[in-house]
C-alpha cells in the first residue's frame, strides 16, 4: 500500500505531524527515498524532546541516490548559489542526453524547456527551500 507515494517531505511533514488526529508522528530520519517517522510518545522519549527534527537539516543530511547523474553534481546543484550556471549545465546535460537518445541531428533539434519559478504563496513554508 503506497498512500504516499513520491509525495514531498513537507506535505507528508504536515500530515502526520498536524493533520492526521492522534496518534501523531515525527519525522525521525530521511533514508535515500524513504522519510522515517515515529509516534509523537515514542519519539519524546527516544530523543528526549518534544521538538520535531528539522525536515530540511533531514533531508540534507540524507545520502543522496541518483541515476545518471554523479551525486557531488546534484549536491552543488541543490546547495548552489549559481542558479544561472546550474541551468545551463543542466540543459547542456539534457541536449547531450538526447542527442544520445535520438542521434545528433534529431536531438540536437529537440525542443525541451527547463525553468525555475518562485515557490507558490499557497504554502506557509514557500519562504523555504522545498525538500
Amino acid at each position: 500500500h503506497h498512500l504516499a507515494y513520491g509525495c514531498s517531505l513537507s506535505y507528508a511533514v504536515r500530515l502526520l505531524t498536524r493533520q492526521l488526529p492522534e496518534p501523531r508522528y515525527v519525522l525521525l530520519q530521511v533514508a535515500k527515498k524513504d522519510a522515517v517517522f515515529l509516534r509523537e510518545d515514542v519519539a519524546e522519549r527516544l530523543l528526549g524532546t518534544k521538538e520535531d527534527p528539522d525536515e530540511f537539516s533531514c533531508y540534507q543530511v540524507n545520502l543522496v541516490e541518483s541515476r545518471g547523474v554523479e551525486t557531488s553534481r546534484l549536491r552543488e546543484w541543490f546547495f548552489g548559489s549559481d542558479l544561472q550556471g546550474t541551468l545551463d549545465e543542466m540543459r547542456t546535460l539534457v541536449r547531450s542526453d538526447l542527442m544520445t537518445v535520438l542521434g545528433d541531428a534529431a536531438g540536437s533539434q529537440a525542443h525541451f524547456h527547463l525553468e525555475v519559478q518562485e515557490p507558490s504563496s499557497d504554502d506557509s513554508r514557500s519562504q523555504h527551500q522545498h525538500p
